[in-house]
């Protein structure tokens, strides 16, 4: 039967309508905790994976287009040529995670609290009407280079308006991340899910030169880790930063049309919504017997540099392992944080000196999406995986 991850099918540039379901969240927040072991076998029917189009294209023509630090190169026509294998697992992936992907994002604390908007940035209505301001409304256009491990994206962050001024959206801040310059592993799957280790504490400076918006830089030698988990149009990126005060920072993100480099501001004319405050997961919902799909890759050749970092990003195809496994999770954890919208993460030994960073998705009731990051003693990246995870039965 053939794995719902190793489709190859290639998304045909199109636009969804936006709807305009701006919204304003209050402070609400209630989270449980949980944890998991692995164990045995299991197998998966077909099951749409990434974006959903079934239609497949082979042979690309490639369109080039400018970001402000480098040029990269878009895929913008295929031929009909459909046969199996003519098109590498970084084509598909660059098929699937290259577009103007729209959302919210928001900032939790290593209690899976959500942390307020700077109050400089909140209109002083927000402040008058008692509304506590959580969420960024934030774009990430992202593109791929056709060389194997070149991934650039770009995350413009809107400063929250009110009223009549939610159409008039202003640029806050811009952070851009080049898998070449910035990161010391990246972990790939065809289907648009991916796991880079960053390297860097991010810091908000002022923008020199012309164009809205501060900047955010990388300075330092600092661990950051992100996981990337696709489902149809839908993706969800947890970031987070690995040092004494942990930060988790979260973006719900929309597929919303082919790249353009950001330059269509949304406003609050975009599909998806603010999520800070809304109920977090429970750890009911997660827990009982999953049966699993496996995808793993290794960093083993990552070379370590003066500053404790990796030289060069080493980048790793997510491949199918061949045996599938039972994971069995437990009703309660002490190390889970559960987040909005159905997500978790868990910062935990890996049982041999190192760490392990595990991100989980629950897509639906009985559907899982799960990345994990292993890392060595030193924090170098030892290993990243994808589990495909579908419920046997409840605990």
């Amino acid at each position: 039967m053939e794995s719902i991850l190793s489709s190859r099918g290639v998304l045909l540039p199109c636009q969804f309508p936006r709807d305009v379901a701006s919204k304003i969240t209050s402070k609400a927040f209630n989270c449980a905790q949980n944890g998991g072991n692995l164990k045995s076998d299991a197998s998966f029917p077909p099951v749409n994976w990434g974006h959903g189009c079934s239609g497949r294209l082979q042979t690309r023509d490639l369109t080039v287009a400018r970001t402000s630090s480098s040029v990269v190169v878009v895929p913008s026509s295929a031929s009909d040529d459909d046969s199996p294998g003519s098109r590498t697992a970084w084509e598909a992936f660059g098929t699937k995670v290259s577009g103007e992907w729209d959302g919210y994002s928001a900032e939790f604390n290593f209690q899976g609290e959500p942390v307020q908007l700077p109050s400089n940035v909140v209109p002083d209505a927000f402040r008058e009407w008692g509304v506590e301001i959580y969420d960024w409304q934030s774009q990430c256009p992202t593109l791929t280079h056709p060389t194997e491990g070149q991934l650039w994206y770009k995350i413009q962050r809107l400063l929250p308006t009110v009223g009549c001024e939610a159409d008039a959206a202003t640029i806050h801040s811009v952070e851009e991340c080049d898998a070449q310059i910035h990161a010391s592993a990246l972990a790939y799957h065809e289907g648009g899910s991916y796991t880079g280790v960053w390297r860097g504490k991010r810091v908000v400076k002022e923008k020199k030169g012309s164009g809205p918006g501060k900047v955010i830089l990388r300075e330092g030698d600092e661990l950051g880790v992100e996981q990337c988990l696709v489902h149809n149009r839908s993706r969800v990126r947890v970031f987070q930063e690995l040092n004494a005060r942990r930060r988790i920072l979260v973006s719900r993100e929309i597929w919303e049309g082919p790249f353009r480099n950001g330059e269509s501001l949304g406003g609050c004319a975009i599909s998806s919504s603010a999520f800070a405050t809304q109920a977090c997961l429970l750890a009911s919902e997660i827990s009982g017997s999953w049966e699993t799909e496996i995808y793993s890759a290794g960093f083993e050749s990552a070379s370590q540099g003066s500053s404790g970092h990796s030289s060069s990003c080493v980048t790793s195809e997510l491949i199918r392992s061949e045996d599938s496994e039972v994971l069995e999770r437990p009703a309660a954890a002490d190390n889970v944080i559960f987040l909005p919208k159905d997500m978790w993460t868990v910062l935990k030994d890996s049982g041999s000196g190192g760490f392990i960073v595990e991100t989980g998705w629950l897509v639906q009731r009985d559907l899982a999406l799960v990345s994990v990051c292993e890392f060595e003693s030193s924090n170098k990246p030892k290993r990243a995986y994808l589990r495909l995870e579908k419920r046997t039965s409840s605990a």
